[in-house]
């Protein structure tokens, strides 16, 4: 069963999500960008990581693995992230 990113915000945010970190891969080339006027280095998605109101992870999701119908993992026990990361609003 393929899913989206959007679907995987809905769901998380029903589970008690209310912020996200996304992490990305490695930059790799540039992109001229329009607004900026230069040159900015481009990544992709890799994993979307799903936070409770407490800031502990309830789960993630692997974008590039959707088409094989895999990516999605909750986790039964919430993590605690003993790494610096930015939590952005889940809509």
């Amino acid at each position: 069963m393929q899913t989206t990113l959007e679907e995987q915000d809905k769901k998380f945010a029903e589970r008690g999500a209310t912020h996200y970190h996304d992490s990305h891969y490695p930059a790799q080339g540039a992109l001229w960008s329009i607004e900026r006027g230069y040159y900015v280095a481009h990544a992709r998605l890799f994993s979307r990581h799903y936070f409770n109101p407490e800031g502990t992870e309830i789960g993630l999701v692997i974008p590039d693995m959707f088409s094989v119908g895999m990516g999605v993992q909750v986790f039964d026990k919430p993590r605690v992230w003993g790494i610096e990361h930015t939590l952005h609003v889940l809509n």
